[in-house]
């Protein structure tokens, strides 16, 4: 199911958010007229939506509700600090750049205090356990790099069964590249390791 959450500016943190966890209910509330089996239903995103993914999953962790089976993000946003050394890096030349992430973050949240928020930057919270399996995808030319990779290192210390994917040679965005060579293949590897979590 693609959900089509609510867009900052218009609607900032955390309205997309509460979109997300409002189609994963729906879903877990409609199973048996979807014919679904409501206990085998995973999220995931890439980039914000690895982020809300993942904040989704903190979140309702944290309320006590039901979890997605397993969790993909690829090449998420965990931490809207943006002071991690990809930042600088890969600021420019590389399809995502860090004047892009400074706006994206000034658009999305209220006030800059927000950045804080665990909700906002699940890399920022304290505690990782007790969180679905995941598969985290990082690209190795992507300001985004080392906060993937230190949210999946993070989950793995935490007890969490993570996928780590790091893809030295490709750049942000590149699940919709797939006239790079490599990509179909890292592509199924991530559908064959996510089908392995299901089960």
């Amino acid at each position: 199911f693609s959900v089509d959450y609510r867009l900052s500016p218009e609607s900032k943190f955390p309205t997309p958010l509460d979109d997300c966890e409002k189609a994963f209910e729906w879903v877990i509330n409609n199973s048996e007229d979807l014919n679904i089996d409501k206990d085998r239903i995973s999220a995931g995103g890439d980039s914000a939506g690895g982020n809300l993914t993942a904040a989704l999953c903190l979140k309702r962790r944290n309320e006590g509700k039901s979890l997605p089976v397993a969790q993909l993000l690829l090449y998420p946003v965990t931490d809207l600090q943006l002071k991690k050394g990809s930042i600088d890096e890969c600021a420019e030349g590389f399809f995502l750049t860090k004047e892009a992430m400074i706006w994206f973050r000034k658009h999305y949240l209220n006030s800059l205090d927000e950045m804080q928020n665990p909700l906002v930057s699940p890399l920022l919270s304290e505690d990782l356990s007790n969180l679905p399996p995941a598969i985290v995808s990082t690209a190795g030319f992507d300001p985004l790099r080392d906060e993937g990779d230190e949210y999946a290192k993070r989950l793995s210390s935490s007890g969490i069964e993570v996928f780590h994917q790091e893809n030295d040679g490709f750049i942000h965005g590149f699940a919709n590249m797939s006239f790079i060579p490599g990509v179909t293949e890292v592509l199924d590897e991530i559908c064959l390791k996510l089908k392995e979590m299901m089960n």
